[in-house]
């Protein structure tokens, strides 16, 4: 067995497999507290269009049943442009912050500046501002 195939399924798998003790193959299926378990996943307030469908998961997922989407590319001047109605039909939404992401799973720790400040983002990818209630998404007012 590769050292790859051993370091992805877990050293109690991977003795199980290679004849490792009925010990061992039991330890791989007991129940074990939260940094054992899969991990955490959170989803709220995306958008769908063109019939994608949420996750089923996902809390308050926007859902557009009623406009078609278009996305294109073009290369212009050696650069690839994409072009989207998109815009016009996102929601509006909330404004994220450390407050609204909570703590992060592993480290037991809230998202905030090197400093220890917390985060609001209020800029979009491009460093432009976002009003007090954005649209979903990275990119817009």
């Amino acid at each position: 067995m590769s050292m790859f195939m051993r370091a992805s399924m877990g050293m109690a798998a991977a003795k199980s497999l290679s004849g490792g003790s009925q010990t061992q193959r039991e330890c791989s299926t007991q129940t074990r507290d939260k940094y054992y378990m899969p991990l955490p996943v959170w989803l709220r307030g995306n958008a769908y269009f063109n019939g994608a469908v949420p996750c089923r998961l996902e809390e308050a997922p926007a859902v557009d049943t009623q406009h078609s989407v278009r996305v294109a590319l073009r290369e212009e001047d050696g650069r690839i442009i994409v072009e989207s109605d998109l815009f016009r039909y996102l929601p509006k939404a909330q404004m994220i912050s450390t407050d609204t992401l909570g703590m992060a799973f592993e480290p037991e720790e809230y998202f905030e500046t090197p400093e220890g400040e917390k985060i609001v983002f209020d800029t979009d990818l491009y460093g432009a501002k976002r009003s007090d209630t954005p649209v979903a998404g990275p990119i817009g007012p």
